[in-house]
Parts: C-alpha cells; sequence; structure tokens
C-alpha cells in the first residue's frame, strides 16, 4: 500500500511549479502583447508588393516584398509557414514604423498576434489541464 500511494504522488504535477510555469507563460504573453501594442501605435498601415519567395526549409518561406513611403522604396523580409502561400506579384498588408519606415511587419491579426495569444494560451490552459488530468 505505501509504495503504490508513494507511485500516485510522483506521477501527480506540483501545484506550485505549475503555477510558476502559468505564471511564465502569461508574463511572456505580457511582455509579445506590449511589444505589439508598441510597435502597433507607432505603425502606419501600407500596401506592398512581394518580389520574392525562397524556401528555408520544407516547411517555411522566407519572403521579401517591397513597399514605399513617402515615394522612398523599402524592402522587408519574413518568414511564413507552408499553410501561408505568397507569390511574387501579390499584394500584401504591412505596418511600418512612421519614424523609422525600414522596420515593417506584416499587418494581419495572426502575424501580429499570434505570439502573445500563444504564451497567454498556455498560461491559462495549462492549469485546466492539469485539473481535468486528477479526475
Amino acid at each position: 500500500y505505501p509504495r503504490v500511494y508513494e507511485e500516485e504522488q510522483l506521477n501527480k504535477p506540483d501545484p506550485k511549479l505549475t503555477r510558476l510555469i502559468c505564471l511564465a507563460f502569461i508574463v511572456v504573453g505580457i511582455f509579445f502583447s506590449l511589444k505589439t501594442i508598441n510597435f502597433i501605435r507607432g505603425a502606419d498601415d501600407v500596401t506592398g508588393e512581394v518580389i520574392s519567395v525562397r524556401p528555408v526549409d520544407n516547411k517555411k518561406y522566407e519572403v521579401q516584398a517591397r513597399y514605399s513611403v513617402d515615394e522612398i522604396n523599402y524592402t522587408t523580409t519574413f518568414r511564413t509557414g507552408s499553410g501561408l502561400t505568397y507569390s511574387p506579384g501579390q499584394s500584401v498588408r504591412l505596418k511600418y514604423q512612421s519614424t523609422n519606415p525600414q522596420v515593417a511587419k506584416v499587418g494581419t491579426f495572426i502575424s501580429l498576434w499570434a505570439l502573445p495569444l500563444a504564451f497567454f494560451s498556455m498560461g491559462i490552459f495549462i492549469p485546466l489541464f492539469a485539473k481535468f488530468s486528477k479526475k
């Protein structure tokens, strides 16, 4: 009987450790959210044009896009997964820093908010999974 009890204790997640891990995920989510908010506050929208797409590996592509601000041309490079396909000549929505136009990112909700939301979700759902796995 004592041995079975010890094995059950070893299989249970430590609630303090679980809380600490969740808190770390939430803090990282807050950090990335603040970075995104700061970027968006000082950003303007522009439509760019994809000028090249090259495979990085079998699941990722590096996309280069050209855009103009005040009649000055800039390029930006970003990576995308295999689910998001771009082709040369295609329009792409970008956001650029109005004080520093050469800093640009893809201006879609997913591109801007995926990372903060992923960390927040992990911080919220880990305790739920831990709670339901005990039953």
